[in-house]
């Protein structure tokens, strides 16, 4: 009688060289979003009160804040384009809904509810 039984399936795809490019690519992006928030907040303009987003948002938005949401779009992109799950690191480190780069006590809450943490971005008022 043969053995029926065979290995069993990993639950996860094995990386390809294009994917684990990606990964390294989306925290070099996310490196740069961070110092071009960062750069923009010690420059001339305070983030001491932020609006609520306008329809137009290029009115009120600092060139470096434009840059680092332009960061975490390509971020998306990859992820998206190359089939590849953003790390946990790097997913909270931003809104998922308007893109913004998340500075903790500056333009975004976290709070710890449970076993869970809660971010809530003070730009679009989204929680997640």
């Amino acid at each position: 009688m043969k053995n029926t039984m065979s290995a069993p399936k990993p639950k996860f795809r094995p990386l390809t060289g294009t994917q684990k490019i990606a990964i390294e690519r989306m925290w070099r992006l996310i490196e740069l979003a961070r110092e071009e928030w960062e750069h923009d907040a010690e420059g001339t303009h305070a983030f001491t009160t932020l609006a609520p987003q306008k329809k137009n948002k290029s009115e009120w938005q600092p060139k470096g804040v434009k840059r680092s949401r332009r960061y975490v779009a390509l971020i998306r992109g990859l992820s998206t384009r190359l089939r590849v799950s953003i790390p946990n690191e790097i997913r909270n480190q931003f809104c998922k809904k308007c893109g913004n780069y998340w500075k903790i006590g500056v333009n975004a809450t976290r709070r710890v509810k449970g076993k869970t943490l809660n971010y809530n971005c003070k730009i679009c008022g989204t929680r997640t």
